[in-house]
């Protein structure tokens, strides 16, 4: 049976991306984000966040807000809509019972050319402007007028101003004035944004911020993206935010004598920057060697192309986007990284590249806090020199306790070595996408954090004895190890930690207490120690497929220690003896009928090629999702009464005969999805039967639906056009309602279902 699904996507507003977003966006891992079985040590402070629009169950559009750094949701709002002459305000409730306006959709039906926002959305006072998260113009070639409301008081930065609109403000604002193209607020005497303007080809555009002592502080986005050649900052500015002037194209800045304070990421993607002047009398920011540096701090604010970190001490953090500053650190540049550094910001090297990086003390560079992968100086292709010497060999030297998350992301290094047991933690991602090929792991390492060497070229990994007590998510994902030897003091293995790995067999020791979800990849063995309590999902990652050809599951034999009082194999099921499920089931396993299995977890039967005859035993109250994944040539499968079936929980099955036995009352949407059938056998006890079960299926035999069915429903709708088997119901079953039901009955359902004795 041939058939297409008909899918309804939701319409995604998406905002403007900024240069930083869409670089951060190339960078991928091709591992799920699971959580580590043992939690972050300290509490994240949620510095930075993405934020993306969603529907709830019920339909509600709301906004939800993660950190970038842990991952968590920090907030969830509700958004709600307000339309106004075809112009669509969306907008969230604040605590203090007034309107935050997020979103203007400006639809092509709208006669509407100009938008006055009103004082009150729905009856809750409009005050604050937030608007980034959902602003889409829908017309080309127009522009709409938007004048900021008289009562608001607050607009949260950075905020998207779309070029496609021209904005003013009520002249009633007490708060918030445009003066030549300056969105200024005059209470806190800060520039909040400078609106593009057009730009005439060969002259430069210069912007000149109002020295009448109206403005002290440059926002956070201010000059975002804005073509401006030349800024001119009167000496009553004193504070400039973060990421002020992100794009800019100005080659030379000036910093006044007033200047107190600079954000880190000023000057990101001002790639055109080739200096800055300081006045002599500000004793707080000095440029050298192509360094902006904060005295006060001894953080490095921005760099030029050929920046030379000073080495006498006076840097110790590379400041956030630092050297972020558009491609103009390109081939052919080299930097050195001083045993000052303490610590580097995110995005710190951000479209930076360098054909040599120096490292003057690889125990002060290990130690030195990595804000992400983009706090590293170097790529594939970078020749690595420590010491003042190269560097494919990599030794940890003594004295060094913990390697600090990404130290060594996506390094050009070969192996790695430790002098000495003094190391303890290597910290997340440090090694993840490099080229390092062997690692030796001393005894001093306790904690292998996330990802640490995920996606690397890892083939040789050699644990000391008495080393690694907690192997976290995805340590080693992705790696080309072929064999793998745990030492008898690992405790811990955390999800996908060996996913990807290929070994002959596997021997888990008695030390360890608990395994994440998809541990291991493809192995012919395993042994299961005495002291193994907890499993989070199923211990394996075994691919189905490679390059679209179907692989043979692996796995011979699973077997556990006599001494293990929580798992037990029985007729090559591995069981959970404590709660009775199913956790992974050999190519030919035959489900216990002694009562001991309960659920069938997800997945458990992936990929099984010879299980002849199935009987789920009555004792089975759940079959979860995808138990039964791509399992071929299944002879028999009967489905008892007593057993909840998931949705797709024989997705891509081969099963000549599915029988549902007596006592199976309801088979609701998809509970059959995308099996080959060679018959379908329903019991007399069936009551309510969902269409999608026949419809999304390849079922050879016609089908008879009982005299017992009651209710034919129809939860979906699935394009097809040949190869449906006969449909007979009896005279007393009723059809379903909705809109599926009525796209069917175009279709030809009439000429699908028969109802018998007519």
């Amino acid at each position: 049976m041939k058939k297409t699904a008909i899918l309804i996507a939701a319409l995604i507003l998406i905002p403007a991306l900024t240069l930083g977003s869409v670089l951060f966006l190339l960078h991928r891992s091709d591992i799920p984000d699971d959580e580590d079985l043992i939690p972050d040590n300290g509490e994240c402070i949620h510095e930075s966040y993405s934020w993306r629009l969603m529907e709830d169950n019920e339909g509600t559009r709301v906004l939800q807000y993660k950190c970038t750094s842990c991952g968590n949701v920090i907030q969830e709002r509700r958004l709600y809509s307000y339309w106004q002459e075809g112009i669509l305000l969306e907008y969230y409730k604040a605590e203090n019972g007034t309107a935050v306006l997020s979103g203007i959709v400006w639809y092509p039906e709208s006669a509407a050319d100009e938008l006055t926002m009103p004082d009150t959305l729905d009856g809750l006072p409009l005050e604050t402007l937030d608007i980034g998260h959902v602003y889409v113009v829908k017309k080309t070639g127009a522009k709409l007028r938007i004048t900021i409301g008289a009562y608001v008081k607050e607009i949260v930065t950075p905020c998207s101003f779309d070029s496609r609109f021209e904005w003013s403000v009520d002249p009633q604002n007490e708060t918030f004035i445009i003066t030549d193209g300056l969105l200024i607020n005059v209470k806190e005497k800060t520039l909040v944004k400078a609106f593009s303007r057009p730009k005439t080809l060969g002259t430069d555009q210069t912007v000149a911020v109002p020295d009448d002592g109206s403005v002290e502080r440059i926002g956070e986005g201010a000059f975002s993206q804005c073509p401006v050649d030349v800024i001119a900052i009167p000496d009553t500015v004193v504070y400039i935010d973060k990421k002020a002037f992100e794009g800019c194209e100005f080659k030379t800045f000036h910093i006044g004598k007033n200047i107190k304070e600079i954000g880190e990421g000023a000057f990101y993607g001002c790639g055109r920057l080739t200096g800055i002047t300081v006045d002599p009398q500000n004793d707080r920011y000095a440029f050298t060697d192509g360094c902006l540096i904060d005295r006060a701090s001894g953080t490095l604010i921005a760099a030029t192309a050929d920046c030379v970190i000073p080495s006498d001490g006076s840097v110790t953090r590379i400041g956030a986007q630092a050297f972020a500053n558009g491609s103009y650190i390109t081939r052919g540049h080299s930097i050195n990284i001083p045993s000052s550094i303490r610590s580097v910001g995110e995005q710190a090297f951000l479209g930076a590249y360098f054909d040599t990086v120096y490292i003057e003390d690889v125990a002060a560079y290990c130690a030195a806090d990595k804000g992400d992968y983009y706090s590293i100086p170097f790529g594939l292709e970078t020749k690595i020199y420590v010491g003042g010497n190269p560097c494919e060999d990599l030794v940890i030297p003594a004295g060094v306790r913990e390697i600090k998350p990404y130290s060594f992301y996506s390094a050009p290094i070969k192996t790695l070595n430790f002098e000495g047991d003094d190391a303890e933690i290597i910290g997340d991602r440090a090694f993840a996408y490099s080229t390092l090929i062997s690692a030796t792991l001393p005894a001093g390492i306790k904690t292998i954090g996330r990802y640490a060497f995920c996606a690397s070229a890892l083939e040789k990994l050699t644990f000391e004895p008495g080393c690694a007590a907690e192997i976290r998510c995805a340590a080693f994902g992705l790696c080309k190890l072929n064999d793998i030897t745990l030492p008898d003091s690992a405790k811990v293995i955390g999800a996908y930690a060996f996913s990807g790995a290929h070994t002959g067999k596997l021997t888990l020791p008695d030390s360890l207490v608990a395994v994440g979800d998809r541990a291991f990849g493809r192995f012919d063995e395993i042994y299961i120690g005495a002291s193994l309590a907890r499993i989070d999902g199923s211990i394996f990652d075994e691919a189905v497929y490679d390059n679209k050809t179907k692989l043979e599951k692996t796995i011979k034999s699973v077997t556990v220690s006599a001494d293990n009082l929580n798992y037990a194999v029985n007729g090559g099921c591995f069981i959970d003896l404590r709660d009775g499920k199913l956790i992974y089931a050999l190519n030919d396993a035959v489900i216990p009928g002694d009562g001991s299995v309960k659920i069938i977890c997800e997945k458990s039967f992936v990929n099984c090629s010879k299980l002849g005859k199935v009987v789920i035993p009555d004792s089975v109250a759940e079959i979860r999702t995808e138990a039964f994944y791509e399992c071929d040539n299944i002879e028999q499968l009967v489905i008892p009464g007593t057993a909840q079936v998931e949705c797709d929980a024989f997705d891509h099955c081969e099963i000549e005969r599915l029988i549902f036995a007596e006592g199976v009352e309801k088979v609701e949407w998809q509970r059959v999805f995308c099996c080959a059938v060679g018959r379908l056998e329903l019991p007399e006890t069936l009551v309510e039967f969902d269409f999608t079960n026949i419809i999304n299926n390849t079922i050879r035999e016609d089908v008879y639906l009982p005299d017992s069915l009651e209710l034919l429903t129809f939860s979906s709708y699935y394009a097809f056009y040949e190869n449906l088997p006969a449909i007979s119901i009896s005279p007393d079953t009723k059809l379903g309602e909705g809109e599926a039901r009525e796209r069917y009955e175009i279709d030809g359902l009439s000429d699908m279902i028969t109802k018998r004795g007519e």
